[in-house]
């Protein structure tokens, strides 16, 4: 089973993500890397000449090394963004059709991944999209256990599955930073430079969502690694880490370590605990939460 980091999930300035992806060249428990920006089109990722410099390194060391696109483009000017890093990317993720559309009448010869924003929720949508020579799909966070496994069963295509990380759950239009700095988003002055996130509670108090940019994330940590071994049973290829920056090598290591069996997933959880900033959760994945508002309702 491989292990793959998704696209940085912040802003950040050229050294901070030329020293990052540094360290996952260096990582030999990382087989793939997706490299880009899929909240929005004002972040450093997306100059071409840093993304051709991050993509070159990366496959130096060996990396397979994916283009992530955007999950909501809003405008030509967006969809031109994205043209410019299509045409310098050797594989590429969409999650909109709208990216999809761009790959198909001006990348088709390019290797195309299908992010877990593009929705594959059925094997039918699955067979259908295979004829375009899809050559990986990675299934949406909210989908069951048993489509998974009917999926792996029945349509012969890598899948990865996302297992960790504080998953963006919504995208807007409007940039919930630059709003809370009283800026419009196209004269927004960076200031998801100076505030990285946006944290909103419950009126008890509890952690419920992260506000990033134009993006809104889960508070909790999503982690599933005590699921792993189901994933390696059905038969899913690979498996991806929501990038945690601090973290990462450290957090590969310990997904390796289960997969090889070093560890129990027990000992795993605890490992991953003490180096998340937020609580473990796998309700979005088992569906716990769903039944605790039924039964409020």
């Amino acid at each position: 089973m491989e292990i793959a980091i998704g696209p940085l999930p912040t802003n950040w300035g050229k050294e901070k993500i030329l020293d990052y992806y540094r360290k996952v060249a260096a990582h030999p428990a990382i087989n793939r890397a997706y490299v880009g920006e899929i909240a929005c089109t004002k972040r450093d990722i997306l100059d071409p000449e840093l993304f051709i410099e991050i993509q070159d390194s990366l496959k130096k060391a060996g990396k397979e090394v994916i283009l992530s696109t955007l999950v909501l483009p809003t405008n030509e000017e967006d969809l031109n963004k994205s043209r410019a890093l299509m045409a310098k990317a050797h594989e590429i993720e969409v999650n909109n059709m709208g990216i999809f559309n761009v790959w198909l009448k001006e990348f088709r010869e390019k290797s195309l991944t299908l992010g877990p924003f593009f929705n594959v929720y059925n094997p039918q949508s699955a067979r259908f999209l295979l004829k375009y020579k899809i050559r990986r799909i990675l299934f949406p966070v909210d989908i069951s256990m048993n489509t998974m496994e009917k999926m792996c069963q029945e349509i012969d295509i890598p899948f990865e599955v996302v297992v960790y990380g504080n998953f963006p759950i919504a995208f807007s239009w409007r940039c919930y930073t630059a709003r809370a700095f009283g800026k419009l988003r196209r004269d927004c002055g960076f200031k998801c430079y100076e505030v990285k996130n946006l944290p909103q509670a419950t009126l008890e108090d509890e952690p419920l969502f992260i506000m990033n940019g134009p993006a809104v994330y889960n508070a909790k940590t999503y982690c599933l690694i005590s699921h792993l071994k189901r994933f390696q049973g059905m038969g899913v290829a690979g498996i991806r880490i929501e990038t945690i920056p601090e973290n990462v090598v450290g957090i590969a290591d310990i997904f390796k370590a289960v997969i090889d069996g070093e560890i129990s997933p027990t000992q795993a959880e605890k490992k991953l605990a003490s180096l998340s900033a937020y609580r473990l959760d796998t309700c979005y994945f088992t569906g716990r939460e769903k039944r605790l508002i039924c039964s409020t309702s």
